[in-house]
């Protein structure tokens, strides 16, 4: 960690936070990881992909909390270690469930209203 890390982070967490970004310095050691003034960022050299399987390979991850940091870094752990074939995989499958939740299948706007009671006049 270099003086200006430290001096990002340091002086802008709390002491359980400031455990569990040593911990996870530690764990992570490929990445740089800091967090503070309402942000955790964690990064780490290499080419990052924008398509395809490859692009699960993330070289920067973001989040709002340390802890979310840390679940986020874990994933990536997870997905780091994956072959190209399960990388493929899971890339399809996340486009396929992309693709359901952008295009949903139109539907009449009439079942949404709720039935009649007793008789129309």
């Amino acid at each position: 960690m270099n003086g200006r890390e430290a001096d990002i982070t340091d002086r802008q967490v709390t002491p359980a936070e400031s455990a569990l970004l040593h911990d996870l310095r530690a764990r992570f050691s490929t990445w740089t990881i800091v967090s503070g003034g309402g942000y955790s960022l964690a990064v780490r050299s290499g080419e990052q992909a924008y398509d395809g399987p490859r692009s699960l390979i993330r070289r920067a991850l973001s989040a709002a909390t340390l802890p979310e940091l840390a679940r986020m870094l874990e994933l990536q752990a997870r997905i780091d270690q994956c072959s190209d074939a399960e990388l493929e995989e899971i890339w399809r499958d996340g486009r396929e469930d992309l693709s359901v939740s952008l295009y949903p299948v139109a539907r009449d706007p009439a079942e949404d209203r709720p039935a009649p009671r007793g008789k129309l006049l």
